[in-house]
């Protein structure tokens, strides 16, 4: 049987493992699925045997042929435990993740609750929804420090997350004693900065785990994590032009405010389709949903 480095493809006790046609049923099928680094060579090149490559008198590969099959079995085998790997996180990630995104919701829901027209009109609702807030950071952690798992920056951010949960119910039940209300900014700001490099690590993990799967997402949460950067500083800049020129300072609050919504709903879309992309890969996603 021709083959593509002269050797006799019928004498090869390797084939059936590999599941290989022989060189000569690829030849005629122009496709080459195995995994032979001789074959490849030459079909990359355009040769249709070794005999036409100007290298082939000092071919390490050609004149290593006799252990080519040895390699080849070694190469599938480690893509075939690259897969398995890759299966396993789909499953682990797809099932968190996903957790993730679900409870994200009921997290933007506290969030309208503990506005301030919602503490002007229903302080109650507002009691509420710090509650709820606590709830859901204090979860949203515990789920970050079981990705932590598979990347140490998940377990900074769970970290973060949980001394930012607890910092943020302590600011509330500060300004109930604190008439002043400067101990409860105090520890509110330090909650919003624990808050914020927990988002930074989790949003750089989201980004170096799903590249494994998807490179488009991977470069997504990257840029999620400059906008989010973005409308901080601009929210920043505007609260103080706010006081100098009143009306430009309170319309780029607004807009900052809108902008920093806008960024939390992408990263609710992008949670769902991270979840997503690792189910795919894992096999769990139903067909329906592919």
């Amino acid at each position: 049987m021709a083959s593509y480095c002269g050797k006799d493809c019928e004498t090869c006790t390797e084939r059936e493992k590999m599941g290989c046609g022989g060189c000569g049923a690829w030849m005629e099928a122009k496709t080459w699925p195995g995994a032979c680094g001789i074959a490849q060579c030459c079909r990359s090149k355009g040769h249709s045997s070794c005999e036409t490559c100007t290298a082939a008198s000092y071919c390490a590969k050609l004149k290593g042929r006799g252990q080519e099959p040895w390699y080849s079995l070694r190469r599938l085998e480690s893509d075939a435990n690259a897969r398995r790997q890759l299966q396993e996180r789909g499953r682990f990630f797809g099932k968190w993740m996903m957790l993730l995104f679900w409870l994200f919701v009921p997290g933007i829901v506290a969030g309208v609750m503990t506005s301030d027209t919602v503490a002007d009109l229903a302080p109650n609702v507002y009691l509420a929804g710090n509650v709820l807030n606590f709830l859901c950071m204090l979860a949203y952690s515990l789920l970050l420090l079981k990705l932590a798992q598979e990347h140490d920056r998940y377990k900074i951010a769970g970290v973060c997350g949980l001394i930012a949960a607890a910092l943020g119910l302590g600011a509330v039940l500060l300004t109930q004693v604190d008439s002043s209300g400067v101990m409860a900014l105090l520890v509110a700001v330090l909650a919003s900065v624990l808050d914020l490099v927990g988002e930074y690590h989790e949003m750089t993990a989201h980004s170096e785990v799903v590249l494994a799967v998807d490179a488009g997402l991977a470069e997504t949460w990257s840029k999620l994590w400059k906008w989010t950067i973005g409308m901080l500083v601009g929210l920043i800049v505007s609260t103080f032009l706010a006081f100098i020129l009143s009306v430009v300072g309170l319309l780029l609050m607004l807009a900052a405010s809108v902008g920093g919504i806008v960024v939390e709903i992408l990263k609710l879309y992008y949670l769902h389709r991270t979840a997503r992309a690792f189910q795919l890969a894992g096999g769990t996603l139903p067909p329906a949903a592919r």
